[in-house]
């Protein structure tokens, strides 16, 4: 049936060559494993992630923080990565305010991650979006990949051997603008510190 739609597109339009869709097999992902989940404004919740996370992260780790500081409800990644800086933790940290890892530049970062520290496992940072208000705050410490820009509809190879993400919003109406900035800062600061204490303090 595809074949006779593209045959049909090359009659019509002199000139244009026969088309031929390229199927791409997706690669065989397992999904992702909560670990733990917190909310951004319960008491103790950068302990509560530090204690689940501390077991899972090693000095062989590169934390990749996801995101562009030119969107409110992007900019978690870059935020914590910048804070992550200012800790000094002993493992290296990509994607900050000033050096954001986003959608443009994502994969010659991944080439550089794998050239530069091909033994290191990866801990993926990034803000997500959910289909329920109430979810809203609410963070995840992961086993397995996320899948990058999906809220922003872009398609980014998916990364991480753990993940950490944030929800900013919700799906619906203007999800990466309509969003208060205290709660990004105030979600920063807990995975900043949630990090920074599974790194430090062994």
């Amino acid at each position: 049936m595809q074949n006779k739609v593209f045959s049909a597109i090359s009659a019509v339009l002199p000139g244009f060559k026969a088309l031929k869709p390229k199927i791409v097999s997706k690669p065989d992902i397992a999904p992702s494993q909560n670990i733990i989940t917190v909310n951004t404004h319960d008491i103790g919740a950068a302990d509560i992630l530090s204690k689940h996370m501390k077991s899972y992260l090693h000095k062989k780790f590169i934390v990749l923080c996801i995101g562009t500081d030119l969107c409110i409800g992007d900019c978690l990644g870059p935020l914590i990565g910048s804070r992550l800086l200012e800790y000094n933790i002993p493992v290296p940290v990509l994607g900050t305010l000033r050096n954001p890892v986003h959608a443009v530049n994502f994969n010659d970062k991944l080439s550089h991650i794998r050239a530069s520290y091909p033994e290191y496992k990866i801990l993926a940072v990034d803000a997500a979006l959910s289909a329920s208000l109430k979810r809203v705050g609410l963070i995840s410490f992961e086993r397995g990949c996320l899948h990058p820009g999906i809220g922003a509809g872009n398609v980014l190879p998916p990364i991480g051997d753990l993940n950490i993400t944030g929800i900013v919003n919700t799906k619906y109406i203007n999800p990466l603008s309509d969003i208060r900035l205290s709660l990004v800062v105030d979600m920063a600061n807990v995975i900043t510190d949630a990090i920074a204490s599974s790194f430090l303090k062994r």
